[in-house]
């Protein structure tokens, strides 16, 4: 199940370059991804970081900020377990501290 959450959410976010309400797709993988990250072993090594390093290409809408910001949360047990991936996903988190809307996912995101 999560190597297609992982495989749906890349072909989502190519599709989306040309197409804004293609966002809500997205934000339904990001759902997934958040609703089984408590299940993933800290020892998967390919399908996680695939999806942490969709960030920068992710669809600029808040709703799809917010997800992708709680999937990282949620994700903090496989990321303390894999702390080379963490660089790029601080900065994604900080970024939002200061947005609205997106602030309160990000402080929760640095709790986890």
């Amino acid at each position: 199940c999560l190597q297609a959450a992982g495989e749906g959410l890349g072909a989502e976010v190519a599709a989306c370059h040309g197409d804004a309400d293609r966002w809500r797709q997205v934000e339904g993988h990001l759902f997934f991804v958040r609703a089984t990250a408590r299940y993933i072993p800290t020892t998967e090594a390919s399908v996680v970081p695939s999806v942490l390093s969709l960030g920068p290409q992710l669809p600029d809408h808040w709703r799809v900020r917010v997800g992708f910001t709680v999937v990282i949360g949620k994700l903090g047990r496989w990321l303390d377990a894999n702390p080379s991936m963490l660089g790029g996903l601080l900065e994604y988190i900080v970024q939002g501290l200061g947005m609205p809307k997106v602030g309160r996912a990000s402080a929760e995101a640095l709790q986890d």
